[in-house]
């Protein structure tokens, strides 16, 4: 009699595990990196305010019309931080109260680039190509239990409660921009194939009020337990314009299709990654310093994100985010040295994930001759913090 009823005790709790999922992390507040991680491009100094008129090897990332304005074959490699952030649950399982802190996470390579001008290797030919590897998206949280155990209810805890949320998506992108005749118009378009590897882990034990480990049925938590890899396709469009009236007043316009992601259960996937609509505008000023040849840049920048689809894991819905900021360009002769202030904000997607939003700064180098550059940047994120990279540009 007292086996049976162990057995039942076991196997409802295990039920109610299912059936509240992930209650836990939706009361977490991760910052949303899933969308908004920024593999490096020289514009997040700015804010992001001109990642849509970047005219190098991002330019696959944001807006391939900016390929179009690559004039010599051009290499890029960035490094930066990966966050992380973990989380302590306290209170119960239903009902958890959740403290999350960051963390800078390691140093990475984040984005790998070339631009060839077609004309280059073929007389005559118009347009450049480009082929990129980006990491778009990332996610590292780890959250704890308290070492009493996490409650239940009903006398019943979970003992060395862990759960463990990984998330990293990759961009190969093989892009094609060219302008017009009169050079005051750039179109572009590129091939996206996504890769994303996703973990999803709980793990505990169940325990009575004695804290006696529940037999009769399962005692360890693993609701879901996935770990795997998916890719999928998409593509991206762009548009930059030069004012004829203004050559200084440039526009720009993306667009970039919904990737679906195959793989996972409903519960632990992260089925689609969002499609972006990005749009943006920026006015450089000349003549600054007399005898000199130093000119700013102001830009605005706004996107749209749509059409994500997750699980309770991996919550997806539509963002709005934008970017404010300005580049000053200082000649010395011998060198160039930018430097750019900025303001970048998205909303937060869903229930687990807070906003990202800070400001970023950072300073480049380019020597007179103009072949090799080198820009640091750095953002300070409203949750605490400071995420850092560093991009290195070659032209041949």
């Amino acid at each position: 009699m007292l086996e049976t009823r162990t057995l039942s005790i076991s196997f409802r709790w295990v039920v109610v595990l299912a059936a509240a999922g992930i209650a836990v992390v939706s009361q977490a507040q991760v910052p949303d990196l899933l969308s908004a991680f920024d593999a490096g491009a020289r514009s997040q100094g700015a804010g992001g305010a001109l990642n849509g008129a970047v005219g190098d090897t991002f330019a696959n990332l944001y807006n391939p019309a900016g390929l179009a304005y690559v004039d010599r074959t051009t290499v890029q490699i960035a490094r930066r931080n990966f966050p992380s952030s973990r989380s302590s649950v306290t209170g119960s399982y239903q009902s958890p109260n959740v403290r999350t802190s960051p963390r800078a996470g390691g140093q990475k390579i984040s984005h790998v680039g070339a631009a060839v001008p077609i004309k280059s290797f073929r007389k005559r030919a118009d347009g450049v190509l480009g082929v990129s590897y980006s990491v778009t998206g990332v996610m590292d949280d780890v959250a704890f239990g308290p070492a009493s155990g996490l409650p239940l209810g009903g006398g019943v805890s979970i003992r060395n409660f862990l759960e463990q949320r990984k998330v990293q998506t990759e961009f190969l992108t093989l892009g094609y921009g060219r302008t017009n005749q009169a050079g005051n118009l750039a179109w572009g378009f590129g091939l996206i194939v996504a890769n994303q590897s996703v973990r999803f882990q709980q793990s505990g034990t169940l325990v009575d009020n004695t804290g006696t480990p529940i037999s009769g049925g399962p005692a360890v938590i693993s609701f879901p337990n996935e770990s795997y890899r998916s890719t999928g396709v998409g593509l991206i469009a762009g548009l930059q314009y030069q004012s004829v009236q203004n050559p200084n007043l440039s526009y720009n316009l993306s667009f970039r299709s919904p990737i679906q992601m195959p793989g996972g259960s409903a519960a632990g996937n992260y089925s689609t990654i969002p499609g972006r609509i990005m749009a943006g505008v920026g006015l450089r000023y000349n003549g600054l310093r007399e005898g000199k040849d130093d000119y700013f840049v102001v830009g605005a920048n706004t996107q749209y994100l749509f059409g994500g689809n997750g699980s309770q894991s991996f919550q997806r819905r539509d963002q709005l985010g934008f970017g404010l900021g300005i580049e000053y360009n200082l000649d010395f002769n011998s060198a160039r040295i930018p430097i750019r202030l900025g303001y970048s904000a998205l909303d937060s997607d869903a229930l687990g994930f807070g906003e990202v939003l800070g400001v970023s700064y950072g300073i480049g180098y380019t020597p007179a001759h103009g072949r090799f550059s080198l820009d640091l940047t750095y953002f300070r994120p409203r949750y605490g913090g400071q995420d850092t990279w560093i991009t290195a540009t070659y032209r041949f």
